[in-house]
């Protein structure tokens, strides 16, 4: 005998793997648009470093 409950989460599997596949897509673009700005991101990082942030006065931390 099997429950509604246990029906419904067999159903709901598939459903459920749907969002994966455009997460996957999103991931993906997301990593390409990372990688294309590897440089920019580590120029920004080297400012940072050398010059602080507007807020660094500002802190409490």
């Amino acid at each position: 005998m099997t429950s509604t409950t246990d029906s419904k989460k067999r159903n709901a599997s598939p459903a459920l793997s749907r969002p994966c596949i455009k997460c996957s897509s999103n991931y993906s673009a997301a990593k390409q648009w990372q990688i294309k700005n590897t440089p920019a991101i580590a120029a920004y990082n080297e400012i940072i470093v050398q010059h602080g942030v507007f807020s660094d006065s500002l802190r409490n931390f």
